[in-house]
């Protein structure tokens, strides 16, 4: 879900006053230039919730280089713009079994 990040700003401020905060924190994106992930996890009514505000530069071009021997992998090149950003808000629930996050989708209207 596409998110401004004065929308983020009110979002950490609401889950820390009404849950308990396991941990926050901020990191940069490996693979993507100028790009970061700020993220909380908290107890939340399903159990441990973990919400992650990711900007990054938008996407201009996609190259792909393919091999002419059989069998070989492609490559993936991304064309990233220098001024223009895009945002997102991504929600993951803790998963007891797998020991894993699983991204929650929001549902289709």
């Amino acid at each position: 879900m596409h998110m401004r990040e004065d929308k983020w700003k009110d979002t950490l401020a609401m889950v820390k006053q009404k849950f308990t905060v396991l941990g926050e924190g901020r990191e940069d994106i490996e693979d993507i230039p100028n790009a970061t992930r700020e993220f909380i996890e908290f107890d939340g009514p399903e159990g441990k919730m973990r919400l992650e505000y990711v900007v990054k530069p938008a996407v201009l071009d996609k190259k792909t280089s393919y091999s002419k021997l059989g069998g070989s992998a492609s490559k993936v090149e991304y064309v990233y713009s220098k001024d223009e950003v895009v945002s997102r808000l991504e929600a993951y629930k803790w998963n007891e079994g797998s020991g894993e996050w699983e991204e929650v989708k929001a549902p289709l209207d």
